[in-house]
C-alpha cells in the first residue's frame, strides 16, 4: 500500500470544522490521506448537530473525538490545514507545512450549507494537491 500523507486539520474548538474535515477526508481521500484533527482550545465534545449534518451528507465521525492540539500532533503531520481563521505565524512556533484556508462559512450560514461547500472545496483542494505532488 502506498504511503499516505498525514494531514492534520486544525480549528479552534475541534468540534465542527476540523471534525467535518477529518470525517470527509476519511471518506473521500482515505487512499492518499491519513486524516486527524485537533483544536487550539478543544471543546471536548463533538456536538450532535455536527454528527447529524455529516450523517445527512453520507459521512461518519465514528471513532473521532474533540481533542486539543499538542506539539506531537504537529510534528507527526506531513501537512497541517489551518482552519482557525488566524494566521499560522500566530499559532506555529516552528516552520510548518500549512495551508491557510481560514473560515469557509459566515455566521449566517447553516451548518448544512457549510458542510456541502466544505466538501466541495476539499475535493477541489485534494485534486490540486494530488496533481502538485503535495499528497504522496
Amino acid at each position: 500500500m502506498p504511503t499516505r500523507t498525514k494531514v492534520l486539520f486544525q480549528c479552534v474548538g475541534n468540534a465542527c470544522r476540523s471534525q467535518m474535515a477529518e470525517a470527509i477526508a476519511r471518506h473521500l481521500a482515505a487512499d492518499v490521506i491519513e486524516a486527524s484533527s485537533a483544536g487550539l482550545a478543544a471543546f471536548g465534545d463533538i456536538p450532535a448537530t455536527t454528527i447529524a449534518v455529516l450523517a445527512e451528507r453520507g459521512f461518519s465521525a465514528e471513532g473521532q473525538s474533540s481533542k486539543p492540539l499538542r506539539p506531537e500532533d504537529l510534528s507527526a503531520a506531513d501537512l497541517v490545514i489551518n482552519m482557525t481563521g488566524r494566521g499560522g505565524k500566530s499559532i506555529f512556533s516552528a516552520p510548518t507545512l500549512a495551508f491557510e484556508i481560514g473560515m469557509w462559512a459566515t455566521r449566517t450560514d447553516s451548518t448544512l450549507s457549510f458542510t456541502v461547500g466544505f466538501a466541495t472545496r476539499l475535493k477541489r483542494a485534494w485534486k490540486g494537491w494530488r496533481s502538485a505532488s503535495v499528497i504522496k
